[in-house]
């Protein structure tokens, strides 16, 4: 069996949806019923045996600590694994190593900065970058920005950006004297 692509992997999420959909409006209530519980069952069934493989192989060293951040940074696995909650990192990390990779490729041409997180909700602060704030350099920052932090946490429920935090009107800096 081959490994799918992302197109591959959205596709078949997307055929399951409308499966479900199917399901849902099916008349037959005990019908309905039994194809929820046959899911949730084997849903159960699974994330127990990827949590007992997770467990095996961290019980193995190193090397199988090496294994478990592999899988955690492989993009099929990780969907499978937090669909179970059974992902090895938790979201702040994985957001903070995104954030991580977006700064690097930002440069000097751009401040990110992470808000917090709340209820699924991420919020970041944006400055700088692009040609002097022009709107389509800076929607497509975002969008980038947004796409790389979903790759690593497609659990969060949104991504929000707050403005930058602009000085007062007149304010100005006073050094510091040091004795």
């Amino acid at each position: 069996m081959t490994m799918p692509d992302r197109r591959e992997f959205e596709a078949s999420m997307a055929r399951i949806e409308v499966l479900t959909g199917v399901l849902e409006r099916c008349p037959d209530l005990a019908a309905r019923s039994a194809s929820r519980e046959l899911v949730g069952a084997l849903l159960e069934l699974h994330g127990a045996g990827l949590a007992r493989i997770l467990e095996l192989i961290a019980g193995s060293g190193d090397a199988g600590d090496e294994l478990v951040s592999t899988l955690a940074r492989d993009g099929l696995v990780a969907s499978v694994l937090l669909l179970h909650d059974l992902h090895p990192i938790d979201l702040k990390s994985r957001v903070g190593i995104a954030l991580d990779g977006v700064r690097a490729r930002l440069g000097p041409h751009a401040d990110l900065d992470l808000v917090g997180i709340e209820g699924g909700t991420l919020r970041l602060r944006l400055a700088g970058g692009g040609c002097g704030g022009c709107p389509s350099t800076s929607a497509a920052m975002k969008k980038s920005v947004e796409d790389a932090i979903l790759e690593a946490a497609p659990d969060l429920a949104s991504i929000e950006f707050v403005e930058p935090l602009e000085p007062p009107q007149g304010a100005f800096s006073l050094p510091v004297i040091t004795l």
